[in-house]
Protein backbone atom coordinates (compact mmCIF):
# COMPACT_ATOMS: atom_id res chain seq x y z
CA UNK A 1 0.00 0.00 0.00
CA UNK A 2 1.29 3.69 -0.27
CA UNK A 3 2.41 4.89 3.13
CA UNK A 4 -0.53 7.52 3.34
CA UNK A 5 -3.43 4.35 3.10
CA UNK A 6 -1.57 2.62 5.02
CA UNK A 7 -4.15 3.62 8.41
CA UNK A 8 -7.12 2.25 7.13
CA UNK A 9 -9.07 -0.75 7.53
CA UNK A 10 -7.57 -4.17 6.11
CA UNK A 11 -10.49 -6.22 6.98
CA UNK A 12 -12.63 -3.86 5.01
CA UNK A 13 -10.82 -4.37 2.18
CA UNK A 14 -11.38 -6.63 -1.06
CA UNK A 15 -7.70 -5.99 -2.83
CA UNK A 16 -6.10 -8.97 -2.86
CA UNK A 17 -2.91 -7.30 -3.47
CA UNK A 18 -3.07 -5.38 -0.21
CA UNK A 19 -3.83 -8.65 1.52
CA UNK A 20 -1.37 -10.82 -0.25
CA UNK A 21 1.46 -7.84 1.30
CA UNK A 22 0.14 -8.01 4.74
CA UNK A 23 0.33 -11.88 5.05
CA UNK A 24 4.00 -11.61 2.76
CA UNK A 25 5.36 -9.32 5.38
CA UNK A 26 4.53 -11.39 8.79
CA UNK A 27 8.05 -12.32 9.69
CA UNK A 28 9.27 -8.50 9.54
CA UNK A 29 6.36 -7.21 11.76
CA UNK A 30 7.26 -10.37 14.00
CA UNK A 31 10.19 -9.11 14.52
CA UNK A 32 9.40 -5.51 15.07
CA UNK A 33 6.89 -6.50 17.36
CA UNK A 34 9.96 -9.02 19.10
CA UNK A 35 12.38 -6.17 19.47
CA UNK A 36 9.65 -4.16 21.42
CA UNK A 37 9.79 -7.19 23.93
CA UNK A 38 11.55 -6.42 27.57
CA UNK A 39 12.50 -10.50 27.47
CA UNK A 40 14.05 -10.12 24.01
CA UNK A 41 13.75 -10.62 20.84
CA UNK A 42 15.01 -14.28 20.64
CA UNK A 43 12.23 -15.56 22.89
CA UNK A 44 9.07 -14.54 20.29
CA UNK A 45 10.47 -15.53 17.00
CA UNK A 46 11.58 -19.10 18.71
CA UNK A 47 8.05 -19.53 19.83
CA UNK A 48 6.52 -18.56 16.60
CA UNK A 49 8.18 -20.73 14.80
CA UNK A 50 7.25 -23.30 17.23
CA UNK A 51 4.09 -22.50 16.98
CA UNK A 52 3.41 -22.18 13.31
CA UNK A 53 5.62 -24.94 11.79
CA UNK A 54 6.67 -27.70 14.84
CA UNK A 55 3.40 -27.53 16.92
CA UNK A 56 1.80 -28.49 13.51
CA UNK A 57 3.48 -31.12 12.71
CA UNK A 58 3.87 -32.83 15.45
CA UNK A 59 0.18 -32.74 16.31
CA UNK A 60 -0.54 -34.39 12.92
CA UNK A 61 1.83 -36.62 12.90
CA UNK A 62 0.01 -38.81 15.83
CA UNK A 63 -2.35 -41.05 15.37
CA UNK A 64 -5.48 -39.79 17.36
CA UNK A 65 -3.65 -35.82 16.90
CA UNK A 66 -3.38 -34.24 20.23
CA UNK A 67 -1.61 -32.01 22.00
CA UNK A 68 0.35 -32.98 25.05
CA UNK A 69 0.96 -31.08 28.68
CA UNK A 70 4.07 -29.56 27.06
CA UNK A 71 3.22 -28.50 24.38
CA UNK A 72 -0.07 -26.79 26.19
CA UNK A 73 2.14 -24.91 28.33
CA UNK A 74 4.40 -24.00 25.68
CA UNK A 75 1.31 -22.53 23.56
CA UNK A 76 0.16 -20.59 26.37
CA UNK A 77 4.01 -19.12 26.47
CA UNK A 78 3.23 -18.34 23.25
CA UNK A 79 0.05 -16.53 23.40
CA UNK A 80 0.95 -14.25 26.20
CA UNK A 81 4.66 -13.35 24.94
CA UNK A 82 3.34 -12.54 21.47
CA UNK A 83 0.42 -10.78 23.43
CA UNK A 84 -1.26 -9.58 26.65
CA UNK A 85 1.03 -11.37 29.56
CA UNK A 86 -1.68 -13.05 32.33
CA UNK A 87 0.94 -14.95 34.20
CA UNK A 88 -2.01 -16.67 36.07
CA UNK A 89 -2.96 -18.63 32.91
CA UNK A 90 0.36 -20.08 32.93
CA UNK A 91 -0.13 -21.80 36.36
CA UNK A 92 -3.61 -23.08 35.76
CA UNK A 93 -2.55 -24.71 32.79
CA UNK A 94 0.38 -26.33 34.59
CA UNK A 95 -2.55 -27.93 37.02
CA UNK A 96 -3.88 -30.20 34.25
CA UNK A 97 -3.14 -33.69 34.17
CA UNK A 98 -0.98 -34.98 31.30
CA UNK A 99 -3.75 -37.63 30.54
CA UNK A 100 -6.56 -35.31 30.77
CA UNK A 101 -4.92 -33.01 28.47
CA UNK A 102 -4.12 -35.20 25.67
CA UNK A 103 -8.10 -36.75 25.61
CA UNK A 104 -9.79 -34.37 26.17
CA UNK A 105 -7.93 -32.45 22.80
CA UNK A 106 -8.05 -35.34 20.87
CA UNK A 107 -11.97 -35.15 21.25
CA UNK A 108 -11.90 -31.61 20.42
CA UNK A 109 -9.98 -32.11 17.30
CA UNK A 110 -12.16 -34.96 16.34
CA UNK A 111 -15.22 -32.67 16.84
CA UNK A 112 -13.95 -30.19 13.91
CA UNK A 113 -15.33 -29.07 11.92
CA UNK A 114 -18.19 -27.96 14.67
CA UNK A 115 -16.15 -25.42 15.84
CA UNK A 116 -18.49 -24.61 18.68
CA UNK A 117 -18.69 -28.17 20.15
CA UNK A 118 -14.19 -27.91 19.64
CA UNK A 119 -14.10 -24.93 21.96
CA UNK A 120 -16.30 -26.13 24.59
CA UNK A 121 -14.46 -29.28 24.77
CA UNK A 122 -11.25 -28.14 25.43
CA UNK A 123 -12.83 -25.47 28.17
CA UNK A 124 -13.01 -28.03 30.64
CA UNK A 125 -9.20 -27.95 30.98
CA UNK A 126 -8.24 -25.38 33.41
CA UNK A 127 -6.83 -21.81 32.15
CA UNK A 128 -8.18 -22.86 28.41
CA UNK A 129 -11.00 -20.32 26.94
CA UNK A 130 -11.97 -19.77 23.81
CA UNK A 131 -8.97 -18.03 23.13
CA UNK A 132 -6.33 -20.33 24.00
CA UNK A 133 -8.73 -23.42 22.66
CA UNK A 134 -8.62 -21.60 19.26
CA UNK A 135 -4.99 -21.74 19.88
CA UNK A 136 -4.93 -25.50 19.76
CA UNK A 137 -7.37 -25.77 17.14
CA UNK A 138 -5.55 -24.04 14.90
CA UNK A 139 -2.46 -24.96 15.22
CA UNK A 140 -4.36 -28.50 14.32
CA UNK A 141 -5.91 -27.64 11.48
CA UNK A 142 -5.09 -23.67 10.06
CA UNK A 143 -7.60 -24.61 6.80
CA UNK A 144 -10.57 -24.44 9.35
CA UNK A 145 -9.69 -22.66 12.43
CA UNK A 146 -8.29 -18.76 13.04
CA UNK A 147 -6.80 -17.56 16.27
CA UNK A 148 -8.12 -15.17 18.85
CA UNK A 149 -5.79 -12.72 18.39
CA UNK A 150 -7.32 -9.23 20.18
CA UNK A 151 -6.02 -7.19 17.43
CA UNK A 152 -7.89 -9.14 14.76
CA UNK A 153 -11.13 -9.30 17.05
CA UNK A 154 -11.07 -5.65 16.71
CA UNK A 155 -10.61 -5.42 13.29
CA UNK A 156 -13.72 -7.15 12.17
CA UNK A 157 -16.60 -5.07 11.60
CA UNK A 158 -19.14 -5.33 14.10
CA UNK A 159 -16.70 -5.03 17.53
CA UNK A 160 -17.57 -2.69 19.94
CA UNK A 161 -13.96 -2.27 20.99
CA UNK A 162 -14.39 -4.38 24.11
CA UNK A 163 -13.63 -8.00 23.26
CA UNK A 164 -15.65 -10.64 23.95
CA UNK A 165 -13.88 -13.52 25.30
CA UNK A 166 -16.99 -16.27 25.33
CA UNK A 167 -17.96 -18.56 23.48
CA UNK A 168 -20.46 -16.71 20.75
CA UNK A 169 -17.50 -13.82 20.95
CA UNK A 170 -15.46 -16.25 18.96
CA UNK A 171 -17.55 -17.84 17.08
CA UNK A 172 -18.95 -14.56 15.38
CA UNK A 173 -14.97 -13.66 14.87
CA UNK A 174 -14.28 -16.98 13.31
CA UNK A 175 -17.47 -16.42 11.02
CA UNK A 176 -15.90 -13.54 9.49
CA UNK A 177 -12.67 -15.02 9.00
CA UNK A 178 -13.77 -18.14 7.21
CA UNK A 179 -15.79 -15.51 4.92
CA UNK A 180 -13.26 -13.25 4.36
CA UNK A 181 -10.96 -16.44 3.66
CA UNK A 182 -13.42 -17.80 0.67
CA UNK A 183 -13.98 -14.39 -0.68
CA UNK A 184 -9.85 -13.85 -1.28
CA UNK A 185 -9.78 -17.69 -2.77
CA UNK A 186 -12.76 -16.24 -5.22
CA UNK A 187 -10.16 -13.64 -6.14
CA UNK A 188 -7.09 -15.70 -6.23
CA UNK A 189 -5.89 -15.29 -9.86
CA UNK A 190 -6.19 -11.40 -9.32
CA UNK A 191 -2.60 -11.62 -6.91
CA UNK A 192 -0.80 -14.30 -8.62
CA UNK A 193 -1.27 -16.78 -6.11
CA UNK A 194 -2.58 -20.05 -5.85
CA UNK A 195 -6.28 -21.13 -5.55
CA UNK A 196 -7.20 -22.05 -1.54
CA UNK A 197 -4.03 -20.18 -0.34
CA UNK A 198 -6.26 -18.12 1.85
CA UNK A 199 -6.91 -20.07 5.07
CA UNK A 200 -8.79 -19.13 8.18
CA UNK A 201 -5.29 -18.89 9.86
CA UNK A 202 -3.58 -16.78 6.85
CA UNK A 203 -6.69 -14.29 7.02
CA UNK A 204 -5.37 -13.83 10.69
CA UNK A 205 -2.02 -13.37 10.28
CA UNK A 206 -2.67 -11.17 8.09
CA UNK A 207 -4.67 -8.89 9.91
CA UNK A 208 -2.33 -8.77 12.81
CA UNK A 209 0.69 -8.32 11.00
CA UNK A 210 -0.77 -5.26 9.42
CA UNK A 211 -1.72 -4.10 12.74
CA UNK A 212 1.61 -3.96 14.17
CA UNK A 213 3.04 -3.03 10.60
CA UNK A 214 0.24 0.70 10.73
CA UNK A 215 2.56 1.25 14.49
CA UNK A 216 5.61 -0.03 13.83
CA UNK A 217 6.75 0.11 9.82
CA UNK A 218 4.09 1.39 7.44
CA UNK A 219 6.64 1.36 4.61
CA UNK A 220 6.40 -2.25 4.74
CA UNK A 221 2.81 -2.12 3.37
CA UNK A 222 4.26 -0.51 0.12
CA UNK A 223 3.08 -2.37 -2.49
CA UNK A 224 5.75 -3.41 -4.87
CA UNK A 225 4.23 -3.11 -8.44
CA UNK A 226 3.38 0.32 -8.19
CA UNK A 227 0.43 -0.14 -11.26
CA UNK A 228 -1.50 -1.47 -8.17
CA UNK A 229 -1.44 1.51 -6.08
CA UNK A 230 -4.61 3.65 -7.50
CA UNK A 231 -6.72 1.00 -7.74
CA UNK A 232 -5.29 -0.34 -3.69
CA UNK A 233 -5.92 3.24 -2.68
CA UNK A 234 -9.63 3.40 -3.58
CA UNK A 235 -10.37 0.13 -1.24
CA UNK A 236 -8.07 1.02 1.21
CA UNK A 237 -10.00 4.31 1.83
CA UNK A 238 -13.15 1.76 2.54
CA UNK A 239 -15.29 4.00 -0.34
CA UNK A 240 -18.05 2.31 -0.72
CA UNK A 241 -16.95 -1.34 0.22
CA UNK A 242 -19.36 -4.19 1.91
CA UNK A 243 -19.41 -6.10 5.01
CA UNK A 244 -17.32 -8.40 3.33
CA UNK A 245 -14.78 -6.38 1.53
CA UNK A 246 -16.28 -7.37 -1.36
CA UNK A 247 -16.26 -4.14 -3.85
CA UNK A 248 -15.12 -1.14 -4.00
CA UNK A 249 -15.55 2.11 -5.66
CA UNK A 250 -13.21 2.85 -8.17
CA UNK A 251 -11.36 6.63 -7.95
CA UNK A 252 -13.38 7.94 -10.80
CA UNK A 253 -16.66 6.74 -9.48
CA UNK A 254 -16.01 8.19 -6.15
CA UNK A 255 -15.14 11.52 -8.01
CA UNK A 256 -18.14 11.89 -9.65
CA UNK A 257 -20.01 10.95 -6.73
CA UNK A 258 -19.08 13.85 -5.34
CA UNK A 259 -18.70 15.92 -7.69
CA UNK A 260 -22.71 14.75 -8.10
CA UNK A 261 -23.16 15.54 -4.32
CA UNK A 262 -21.78 18.81 -4.99
CA UNK A 263 -24.48 19.40 -7.96
CA UNK A 264 -27.36 18.67 -5.69
CA UNK A 265 -26.12 20.49 -2.80
CA UNK A 266 -25.66 23.54 -4.66
CA UNK A 267 -29.06 22.92 -6.17
CA UNK A 268 -30.63 22.93 -2.85
CA UNK A 269 -29.20 25.58 -1.66
CA UNK A 270 -30.84 27.60 -5.00
CA UNK A 271 -33.55 26.34 -4.08
CA UNK A 272 -34.18 27.31 -0.61
CA UNK A 273 -33.35 30.87 -1.14
CA UNK A 274 -36.08 30.88 -3.40
CA UNK A 275 -38.68 29.98 -1.09
CA UNK A 276 -37.64 32.57 1.01
CA UNK A 277 -37.60 34.98 -1.49
CA UNK A 278 -41.27 34.10 -2.52
CA UNK A 279 -42.40 33.61 1.33
CA UNK A 280 -40.90 37.18 2.47
CA UNK A 281 -44.42 39.68 3.07
CA UNK A 282 -45.41 41.72 0.44
CA UNK A 283 -44.60 45.59 2.36
CA UNK A 284 -47.62 47.85 3.16
CA UNK A 285 -48.87 51.07 1.09
CA UNK A 286 -47.60 52.86 4.06
CA UNK A 287 -44.31 51.36 4.57
CA UNK A 288 -43.65 52.17 0.88
CA UNK A 289 -45.10 55.69 1.49
CA UNK A 290 -42.89 55.92 4.26
CA UNK A 291 -39.76 54.75 2.31
CA UNK A 292 -40.37 57.52 -0.10
CA UNK A 293 -39.96 60.33 2.54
Amino acid sequence: FPVGMAMASLFESGDCACWKRAADVYQQVLELVAGQKKKGKDTLLELDKWYQQSLPTAIGSRKRPHITHAELAKLMKWKLTRGKFRPRLEALVQQNPQQLVESVSAQAIEALPDLAEAVKTLGVLKGVGPATASAVLCAAAPHQVPFMADECVSSVPGSSGQIQYTLQGYLSYAREIQKKAKLLNNTHTDCGVQAGTWTPHRVELALWSHHFAKKLGPKLLELEDRTSVSASASCLRVIGCDRDGGTCDDAAGSEQSEHSATRTNKNAMEGRRRRRKSSSPLPSPLAKKRRKH
